[in-house]
């Protein structure tokens, strides 16, 4: 049975009696009071979910609607063995499938979801601030006993957010700030510049503190290596990697890299030493977006390099900014090669010299925790057969990608398989 057909439900009730659950083994979903999903309550929603219900479920997404080559990574990244691993990169794949009945849901009051990974995967549905009508709530927590519900959440983070951007402004060293998603708190990547004996990131809570933001509000974290958008990269391009298939409104169709990367490109096949010619088309260097495409004589297909050199994948489907919170994702860039991670922040800020050019960047970025080399520019980001983003920049520890929201103010779009 196919996933699609699994969630065709409207409650809990009826996935228990469409994949053979009995009513005591399905425990009833939470709505969570705090602006902020606590620990205390995910690891309630953890503790009262059984081993069934989940095997079931992860058991209905096929196979290709999963991350299998992040297996080892997740395991390495969360703790847990193999089987944990795929089952919970399984149900990450099912939380994707009911993005489309959490909008018919909450409609205009939805803000944002966020899938939390742990011993087992919760998906935090985030209303906007106000709201206040019960039946939208339970509404949602009848989709899955996996859901939660927080209300207000990004817009106290946006204040936060706003709050620490003000208080370090002009301050050398800090190359992006953005709301760590999982816990509510203001993320601060520092580079090289403020490093010294007495600690990389005393300037930063120096600042902090007189501009009276308490240090332990936000997290901090010192960038190896140099910061930037200096990271050159699906195929190798001469100077970057080759991201999505896309197309204009007229029907001519492409390839989509990173807007900082050279307008004169070739590109090559793996195992190939023959190189191929691209014309540069159109580039975007905003505040929301680093995008350029190119055509080439070649007939574009709708498919990616991810976890194999040899064979490629699909492209089925591409999932919204709001929509990606949490997931652990996965790139394939030139130098990098394949590589996973999880997704930290959907509303990131980067600040390095040159990010934005004539502008400063809005905080509609998005983190990963997986490290970039030079080459890497332009790679997707995806999961399974869905496109999330290209490849901006970042460091050894983490990288940056423009959502595929923006593809749009190219002129373009991802066509699919």
């Amino acid at each position: 049975m196919r996933l699609r057909s699994v969630l065709a439900w409207a409650s809990t009730a009826a996935l228990a009696a469409t994949i053979g659950l009995s009513a005591n083994q399905v425990p009833a979903a939470t709505a969570a009071e705090e602006t902020w999903v606590s620990e205390a309550t995910l690891a309630g929603v953890s503790d009262s979910v059984t081993a069934t219900y989940l095997d079931l479920l992860a058991g209905s997404v096929p196979a290709e609607e999963v991350e299998i080559g992040a297996v080892d990574a997740y395991m390495a990244d969360h703790g847990v063995d193999a089987s944990a691993a795929n089952r919970n990169l399984a149900i990450q794949a099912a939380f994707t499938e009911l993005d489309g009945h959490i909008s018919q849901i909450a409609g205009d009051v939805l803000s944002s979801t966020w899938t939390h990974h742990g011993k087992v995967p919760v998906l935090e549905v985030r209303l906007k601030e106000g709201t206040d009508d019960a039946t939208i709530v339970k509404a949602l927590t009848d989709l899955s006993p996996l859901i939660v519900v927080t209300v207000g959440a990004d817009e106290s983070a946006a204040r936060d957010l706003q709050a620490v951007a003000t208080a370090l402004a002009g301050l050398d060293g800090v190359v992006g700030i953005g709301v760590d998603g999982a816990t509510g708190k203001v993320q601060v990547d520092v580079g090289a510049e403020l490093r010294g004996s007495a600690g990389a990131d005393d300037a930063v809570r120096s600042s902090l503190t007189q501009s009276g933001i308490l240090p332990e509000s936000v997290i901090i974290e010192v960038s190896e290596g140099t910061v930037g958008d200096t990271r050159r990269g699906g195929l190798h391009m001469s100077s970057c990697t080759t991201g999505f298939s896309v197309q204009n409104s007229s029907g001519t169709k492409g390839i989509i890299t990173a807007g900082h990367c050279g307008n004169s490109q070739s590109y090559r096949l793996y195992g190939s030493p023959t190189w191929y010619s691209m014309t540069y088309q159109n580039e975007l260097r905003s505040a929301n977006a680093d995008l350029q495409w190119h055509t080439t004589a070649a007939t574009e297909e709708p498919r990616f390099h991810a976890n194999s050199t040899s064979s490629s994948r699909v492209l089925t489907s591409v999932v919204p900014r709001a929509d990606q919170g949490g997931d652990y994702v996965c790139s394939r860039g030139k130098a990098s090669g394949y590589r996973c991670g999880n997704l930290t922040s959907i509303s990131y800020q980067p600040t390095w010299s040159g990010a934005c050019p004539n502008t400063t960047c809005n905080a509609v970025f998005v983190r990963v925790d997986a490290g970039t080399a030079g080459g890497d520019s332009g790679s997707p980001w995806f999961n399974a057969n869905a496109g999330y983003g290209i490849q901006k920049g970042g460091s050894s520890t983490y990288s940056v990608y423009t959502s595929t929201n923006y593809f749009g103010s190219l002129g373009v779009a991802v066509f699919y398989g």
